[in-house]
């Protein structure tokens, strides 16, 4: 597995970002001292979405995915993260954690990965955009059926359907990063294409949304919460901006020389010098 410094750079970000949104105390007003710690909320739990993405694409091979034998460890290395995220994420929500859990949300998301590590970038870009559109009407519509059901099948409905993070939205995120890391990621031109793809991306989310909820003033709730851009909304407008956010952050962390450098975890041996271990004695 490769490891690349701007990969690390914006994971890390996204961490700083997420515990501001947690226990950073935020004021309503935006342009105050503190408020503008504010666009961390949501946008930040979406790029370490993305970025888990990514890391999923570079644990299985990166631009070349694997095949055969590496293939299948891979698939068993991640199955195996994703039983350990379960029950970890089980005992922390059992302990009465006061924040939303996502690890058990991020089991399903790396067990729903595993039949598409060797799809194409071009594949999972369509797969994530058909998981944006029509993931959170569906979600929101099953949600509203099964609201209240607490029967044995209650922690799946939550991971899937119904919860904060809930991977039938929450897919397009780790596709998209999935997509990202089948990507070169140390060329220069594509880090350029990832800050322009996600301003463009950004533009259209969260000014498309915020111009069809007020185009919409005075229509139902079920209406509304489709073309919120509010984070956490999970409308398909949120969706794409939190995204366009992510590349763009990935892109720019990554927009130098050293943070785009990247190296292998593999231990090597050292290499044995040729030179002699004592000076020679011989003269000219």
């Amino acid at each position: 597995m490769k490891r690349i410094v701007g990969v690390d750079v914006a994971r890390g970000l996204a961490v700083l970002g997420m515990m501001t949104a947690h226990v950073g105390v935020v004021p309503p007003a935006l342009w105050s001292s503190t408020g503008w710690l504010a666009v961390a909320d949501g946008r930040s739990a979406a790029t370490f979405a993305v970025l888990s993405g990514v890391s999923v694409a570079l644990l299985s091979g990166g631009p070349q995915p694997v095949a055969g034998t590496d293939l299948f460890q891979s698939r068993v290395k991640i199955g195996i993260r994703a039983v350990l995220l379960l029950i970890l994420g089980v005992l922390l929500t059992g302990l009465g954690t006061p924040v939303a859990v996502i690890l058990q949300s991020y089991a399903a998301y790396f067990l729903l990965v595993l039949p598409v590590l060797r799809a194409a970038p071009a594949v999972l870009v369509g797969l994530a955009t058909l998981v944006a559109v029509v993931g959170p009407p569906v979600c929101f519509a099953l949600g509203d059926a099964l609201d209240g059901y607490d029967g044995p099948f209650a922690l799946a409905v939550d991971v899937l359907i119904s919860g904060t993070y809930a991977a039938g939205i929450w897919m397009a995120y780790v596709l998209t990063g999935l997509a990202v890391g089948r990507l070169d990621l140390l060329r220069g031109d594509v880090r350029r294409g990832l800050v322009l793809a996600g301003a463009g991306l950004a533009v259209a989310g969260y000014i498309g949304g915020s111009l069809a909820f007020r185009a919409a003033a005075g229509a139902g709730p079920e209406v509304l919460r489709l073309l919120s851009v509010e984070p956490h909304a999970d409308s398909t407008f949120e969706v794409v901006g939190n995204t366009g956010v992510a590349l763009g952050v990935l892109g720019s962390a990554s927009w130098s020389p050293t943070a785009g450098r990247g190296w292998s975890t593999r231990s090597r041996r050292p290499v044995p010098s040729r030179c002699p271990s004592t000076p020679s004695t011989s003269s000219r």
